[in-house]
């Protein structure tokens, strides 16, 4: 499959724009994640792709196809540009067998003899996991049965681009796990191009080659899974891939000064805060406390336990440093319970230099997606 490319992609729904210009180009068998919350134009640029929403401006390509052009008015219709596609609800025949369902696209298409068709739907069941179910009507199989179903009708015209719109929404948390790795697995046994829709952060890192995370109809940041992670670029991202604690940054001199709150720390001891960062995240699992506090490793700050909590796996603390709440997570196999603060109880943290995000809430860098090259567009 050749690349995919979105040039300037803008999409309006009742005066709100759903996509504000975006590019993005998606390499030959990369697994890319469009990530994001709800209204930030992830699902508008996956059905941009597909053919099932007309761009008001911008261009797609489909390897040196191009399939949408505004200006031009050229937009190719979704039945011509051989994209497999999944969707959240699964979108099955339910009076039809799983393998008429899979077979459907190719005979809606006229793919192959009826022995080539019946021969490819065999293959494809095997790789889903659905050997021997043949003859099951849709409307008789679980969540889990019926998206790989979905999956393989959309493997089955041959398509060497599938598209899905959040896919896993629909089932149990188990499950959830057991179909993302399987997803992850046909892709890399199928050599498809995949592109995924959610809003669920872990899926995201699980699955992907690349997290593209969008806001407000821009990306916003864009990169590996650990990239995205462990550097979220602004607070945003880092809110939204959950860091618990994500602050805004004031100088003064040699100081930073941490707000809401007023903790003071020095600007020396975190090199990673440069002059044009002005915010600092660190998640609650990268705080120390109590015990685990390391001298030498960055300021340390006296707080009191104002709340704790015991959560099975771990324990989590809510600690007032300053007039700001400090969330610390601590691992229970990892530290003994007569080695905890308990609530209400003065006690140290630190944030170490090595382990926090440095943001910079200005204006959005695309430039990590961003495709310039001029197509021919014969």
């Amino acid at each position: 499959m050749p690349d995919v490319v979105l040039q300037r992609i803008v999409k309006t729904f009742g005066g709100v724009r759903a996509t504000d210009g975006v590019d993005l180009t998606i390499k030959s068998g990369e697994f890319v994640t469009l990530l994001g919350p709800s209204g930030c134009g992830k699902t508008t640029l996956l059905r941009s792709i597909a053919g099932l929403e007309k761009p008001d401006s911008g261009r797609v390509f489909l390897g040196d196809r191009l399939v949408a052009d505004a200006d031009k008015g050229v937009f190719v219709s979704p039945d011509k540009r051989d994209v497999g596609m999944v969707f959240q609800s699964y979108a099955l025949w339910p009076h039809m067998s799983v393998r008429s369902n899979i077979a459907y696209p190719l005979r809606a298409r006229r793919r192959g003899t009826r022995q080539e068709v019946q021969g490819r739907v065999t293959d494809l069941m095997e790789v889903v996991g659905l050997s021997g179910m043949h003859r099951r009507l849709a409307s008789e199989l679980s969540g889990g049965q019926q998206q790989r179903v979905a999956l393989a009708r959309a493997l089955a015209a041959g398509s060497e681009l599938v598209l899905y719109d959040e896919p896993l929404s629909n089932l149990d948390a188990g499950m959830r796990v057991a179909m993302r790795n399987e997803i992850r697995s046909i892709h890399d046994e199928v050599g498809t191009t995949s592109i995924l829709v959610t809003h669920d952060q872990e899926e995201a890192l699980a699955l992907s080659d690349r997290v593209v995370l969008l806001n407000k109809g821009k990306i916003v940041q864009s990169g590996t899974p650990h990239e995205v992670y462990a550097s979220p670029r602004n607070s945003f991202v880092a809110r939204f891939l959950g860091f618990e604690n994500v602050f805004r940054v004031e100088r003064h001199g040699g100081r930073l000064r941490l707000h809401p709150g007023s903790i003071e720390i020095s600007a020396h001891a975190y090199p990673r805060m440069t002059a044009h960062h002005d915010g600092l995240a660190i998640q609650a699992s990268h705080v120390r406390i109590g015990s685990a506090v390391r001298p030498g490793d960055g300021p340390v700050l006296r707080g009191r336990v104002r709340a704790r909590s015991y959560i099975g796996d771990r324990t989590e603390f809510v600690v007032d440093v300053s007039g700001a709440d400090v969330h610390v997570m601590v691992l229970n196999h990892l530290v003994g319970e007569d080695l905890l603060p308990a609530e209400g109880e003065a006690t140290d943290v630190q944030f170490p230099p090595a382990l926090i995000a440095a943001l910079d809430d200005g204006e959005p860098d695309t430039s990590s997606t961003s495709s310039s090259d001029e197509r021919e567009t014969a």
